[in-house]
């Protein structure tokens, strides 16, 4: 899913990680639904935060601007907590249907930061 901004960019605001796995295989196009045109800059990523279509946290949970994000699907960061999240989820760990917006990643920052001391368990 994506949004648009009022510069006429599409932002992805959902299957980051599905997306860039299909990239790295090569598959470089595909259908996506539109679910919003925010139409006014000043308050663009208010609007993004305000309907969790934005998580402005790094792959080591370090909180970024919305300049920092990953400007092509390419260059999204490796986040192996977020990876291990996902696959707690599908192992029915949680639902992140029922439990908070970006649950998945509040679990990888939480990881990150209680094991980042250990190196066996540091992120890349």
């Amino acid at each position: 899913m994506r949004v648009g901004s009022p510069e006429g960019e599409y932002w992805l605001v959902d299957r980051h990680h599905l997306t860039r796995t299909l990239w790295q295989m090569g598959i470089k196009k595909t259908t996506v639904k539109v679910i919003a045109h925010l139409q006014d800059k000043a308050t663009f990523w208010s609007q993004m935060e305000k309907n969790h279509w934005v998580w402005l946290k790094n792959e080591k949970g370090q909180s970024i601007t919305p300049q920092q994000l990953p400007k092509h699907i390419a260059d999204l960061p490796d986040y192996p907590y977020r990876s291990l999240a996902d696959q707690l989820q599908d192992e029915g760990y949680f639902d992140k249907k029922k439990q908070v917006y970006f649950v998945e990643f509040a679990w990888a920052s939480w990881w990150g930061i209680t094991w980042a001391g250990s190196p066996s368990m540091r992120a890349t």
